[in-house]
């Protein structure tokens, strides 16, 4: 039996439905299962059909769905081998001609829930979304041929492409296009024969052979026997992360999600260390094992007394308030792995969003901390969850602190009016969740200097999209100088009355910026790269 020390309480909220576009459909019976296989596919709580309302349900203004159970609905549905082709045309701001067979209809009887997907997107974003991710692979490609196939640029400029690839089958597979993933998986073994280098190819062979079969988790097992419950736990690792789950999740799932985190470490790795490696620049992310997770049924009284009873934990003095949450999170000493995540889960649960969220928090720690420990910025802390989230996984469902849906400026067109057509819940996203981010950082973001101040409790929703926004400009746009001033953060952020003296001295230096003030600098370099994309 671990013992484990507290660190901090994970705050963990699922975004609001009011403004939901993509839904999760989950179906009735296993007759309904087999009579609408071909259009249900599996992300890690069973199967469920993705869709968007078309007839049949209406919304209340606060986000509840209603519809008759004796009646019908109809749905929008994606093309899993064409993510570019979308069930209606939009032009002009609005919903045009349909295609037939992308729309789904259904008896209400067969529907057990419905629950919300992506706040923040439509099938139409994501086609635009697919086609952005295709373009930046040309530009990669284009950028790759351009070198000497010799030359180290020519090996990094691969190993974009690469990265890039893989990235975008993962979204693929998140949004359900689940042919179109298949397919691109001869593309990307056919680009790795190009070229390689021995150390990142080692690398990754040792996360993939480190994956272990699933197998019983008897401990956990047994204490929940111990409750008077028949609820039976499973286990699987990877080189660097554990999962243990209620047997009633698929094991096949749960292999993706190690996957999934392994695919994700990687390619951070590949993109922000790998390029950068030398004296005072060193790769700070762990070997070995350092996340676990614990995927656990959604019963108060076991989500209570397994921390105990298995984990050797108390709730400490804020119980009550812990166990509300869904998600808490536990700093281990001694043995691997050395953090865990503390779930309470249901068919409705993201878990891969949960995965590529709190994935993003440990990456963070290690490699702008070098430590492990908390991040001292909470604005880089959310930054790096949501930048996993949207990077690999395409949406961001769990947050340390909501994003609150805003009432205006989230684009939308609205479908034709009929009198025999419910039109509520019916409208169409056209800028996506990153746009959405965007807008809101543009509207109301705080200054870099004030964000690198900012506690995550008093940030905004335009802080938090800001948050999002400057990293993925540093990330991306400003090389290892963006990479080493994110760390100068962390560094000397606990040095409260030098803290931003020392900052900019050091962000002027990396950016040879003397005489300029760094922070509004970078603000407006930012400012100029998120409008004119």
């Amino acid at each position: 039996m671990k013992r484990l020390t507290l660190l901090f309480l994970f705050f963990a909220l699922s975004a609001p439905s009011a403004s939901s576009q993509i839904f999760s459909i989950r179906l009735n019976g296993d007759k309904a299962l087999k009579k609408y296989a071909k259009y249900t596919v599996d992300l890690g709580s069973g199967p469920v059909i993705l869709g968007e309302i078309r007839s049949g349900i209406t919304r209340s203004e606060t986000g509840q769905l209603n519809w008759d159970s004796a009646g019908r609905s109809e749905w929008y549905i994606g093309d899993s081998s064409k993510p570019s082709s979308v069930a209606y045309r939009v032009k002009d701001g609005q919903r045009g001609r349909e295609q037939k067979k992308l729309i789904l209809g259904l008896p209400n009887s067969v529907i057990s829930s419905v629950s919300t997907f992506s706040e923040f997107e439509s099938f139409y974003s994501l086609s635009l979304e697919y086609q952005s991710r295709l373009e930046g692979i040309s530009t990669l490609k284009a950028t790759r041929k351009s070198h000497d196939p010799s030359t180290q640029e020519f090996s990094l400029a691969h190993g974009r492409v690469v990265d890039a690839y893989g990235k975008l089958k993962t979204w693929l597979f998140s949004f359900g296009f689940q042919v179109a993933a298949e397919k691109l998986k001869k593309t990307i073994r056919k680009e790795r024969k190009v070229i390689g280098k021995a150390a990142e190819i080692a690398r990754a062979r040792r996360s993939a052979e480190a994956l272990v079969s699933a197998s019983e988790a008897k401990g956990l097992t047994d204490a929940a026997k111990e409750l008077g419950s028949a609820v039976g736990f499973r286990m699987q690792e990877s080189q660097h992360f554990r999962i243990h789950y209620r047997d009633s999740l698929e094991d096949a799932s749960v292999t993706r999600m190690l996957e999934f985190a392994e695919s994700a470490m990687e390619s951070f790795r590949q993109q922000f260390v790998d390029p950068y490696l030398s004296e005072g620049f060193e790769d700070a992310l762990p070997e070995g094992r350092f996340v676990e997770w614990y995927f656990g049924p959604d019963d108060m009284r076991m989500h209570e007394n397994i921390l105990t009873s298995f984990y050797g934990h108390g709730w400490g003095q804020h119980k009550e308030k812990s166990l509300k949450l869904r998600g808490t999170s536990r700093w281990i000493s001694g043995d691997e792995p050395r953090f865990l995540y503390y779930w309470r889960t249901d068919e409705t649960s993201d878990l891969f969003g949960i995965v590529a969220h709190n994935l993003g928090h440990r990456l963070a720690a290690h490699h702008y901390n070098l430590d492990g420990k908390m991040v001292s910025q909470d604005w880089l802390f959310e930054a790096v969850g949501y930048f996993v989230s949207l990077e690999f996984h395409g949406n961001n469902s769990v947050s340390c602190k909501a994003f609150e849906i805003p009432k205006e400026n989230h684009t939308v067109a609205k479908g034709r009016a009929k009198e025999e057509r419910e039109t509520v819940g019916t409208e169409v996203v056209l800028s996506g969740a990153k746009q959405v981010y965007v807008d809101a950082a543009l509207a109301s973001g705080s200054p870099l200097q004030v964000l690198v101040k900012l506690k995550l409790i008093d940030m905004k929703n335009g802080d938090l999209g800001k948050a999002w926004s400057m990293f993925d400009y540093l990330a991306k746009n400003a090389g290892r100088e963006g990479q080493m001033f994110l760390r100068a953060l962390g560094q000397y952020s606990s040095e409260e009355g030098s803290f931003i003296r020392k900052v900019r001295e050091q962000g002027e230096l990396l950016f040879d910026s003397q005489g300029k003030d760094v922070f509004r600098l970078l603000d407006s370099n930012w400012k100029a790269s998120v409008t004119e994309n």
